[in-house]
């Protein structure tokens, strides 16, 4: 079976997507002989064993250069024949998926439900994220599996696009376990001194790093430091307290994270928005405490025996989680954070996620939908 993988986002990013690409490809050079596998993106100039993908006319047409990047991937991947084609990102499948119904499969992902969940006005991300409403709902409706990480998503995609039911599969993009030199190993936490927080997400504003800042603030008896990793500075809000100071450290290595955000006392990214969290997945894998806003499809990935779940999604439910997290025993904080390695290392490895990964890709091509 001679596969292509096709992604937006792989070396540069820290995301999701960009994540599951390298841990794909990572595998494919430790064992080329399991998987005839062809890697696509523009995130890379040179690279032997990855094909560059030129989106000069995408980024010159930037309003609408996610669907003119759809053409300049079928260009680059037109040349070869392949059993199945992998889209890391839904929307820039569609004009393949036009041109070339029935010659072979095409799987795409559908990461989050930021395009499902449009709603119209007059801003650009409304019009912008309507486009990519379009595209991707007729990509998911032509392509022959659709691959989302809940079943909320799955039934959204139902719902809202169309898609039959046997063609979605729920597959969670696992991580690559930290080594147990890496983890946390101390759960004291010296309330009297500067309190330890880690922030793990480079666009902060859709994180919701205001509201951390704003939970935080209201624990007048505590001071604050909070690791921020991901973007190097704040440009465009305001965050200014008397007991926060916000460190902004820019993008790190795996490892440099990892030790970086395991020496600091809880981890905490309040995004409302988040669909699978893959830096949840890792903070809680290093046995740090982490607290998650109660969504409909976190509560559906994780559980209170090991996360801290405020009551509600809001700035004062949080603050009151932060503060029970703080007057915790330290015992309870680890047992929490024992449990939560061990969970992930059972349900979200991505040795776990490419066994599940490869039934699909069998199965698709095996099944006409």
């Amino acid at each position: 079976m001679k596969i292509a993988f096709l992604t937006t986002t792989m070396f540069s990013k820290t995301n999701g997507p960009a994540n599951f690409a390298v841990n794909l490809y990572n595998f494919y050079k430790r064992k080329p002989q399991e998987i005839d596998i062809e890697f696509f993106t523009e995130d890379v100039k040179a690279f032997k064993t990855v094909v560059h993908v030129s989106t000069k006319w995408s980024t010159i047409l930037r309003p609408i250069g996610m669907i003119i990047k759809s053409v300049e991937y079928f260009n680059a991947i037109n040349k070869k024949n392949y059993d199945i084609k992998i889209w890391n990102f839904s929307v820039i499948a569609w004009f393949t998926i036009l041109k070339n119904r029935g010659n072979s499969k095409n799987v795409v992902f559908v990461n989050d439900k930021l395009s499902l969940d449009y709603s119209f006005s007059f801003t650009y991300s409304s019009i912008r994220y309507g486009i990519f409403r379009l595209f991707e709902s007729f990509t998911c409706r032509n392509a022959d599996c659709v691959i989302t990480n809940s079943d909320i998503l799955k039934r959204k995609l139902i719902s809202k696009y169309g898609v039959k039911d046997k063609k979605i599969k729920v597959l969670f993009k696992g991580i690559t376990i930290p080594l147990l030199n890496q983890v946390k190993t101390n759960w004291e936490i010296k309330r009297d001194s500067v309190i330890q927080v880690s922030f793990v997400k480079t666009n902060y504003v859709a994180g919701g790093l205001e509201m951390l800042c704003n939970a935080l603030s209201e624990l007048n008896g505590f001071v604050f430091e909070i690791k921020v990793i991901g973007p190097s500075k704040i440009t465009n809000i305001s965050l200014e307290y008397d007991n926060i100071t916000i460190n902004c450290l820019g993008r790190l290595k795996k490892n440099e994270l990892f030790e970086t955000i395991s020496q600091t006392d809880f981890y905490c990214v309040p995004c409302k928005e988040e669909a699978f969290g893959q830096a949840n997945i890792e903070a809680l894998a290093l046995q740090i405490p982490t607290i998650i806003l109660p969504t409909e499809i976190q509560l559906n990935i994780h559980s209170d025996g090991y996360c801290w779940f405020p009551d509600k999604c809001d700035t004062s439910s949080l603050a009151k989680e932060i503060l029970h997290l703080l007057e915790a025993p330290s015992s309870q904080r680890k047992d929490k954070a024992l449990l939560a390695r061990q969970v992930m290392h059972t349900e979200y490895s991505f040795q776990m996620t490419l066994e599940k990964f490869r039934q699909i890709l069998e199965y698709t091509v095996d099944e006409k939908f």
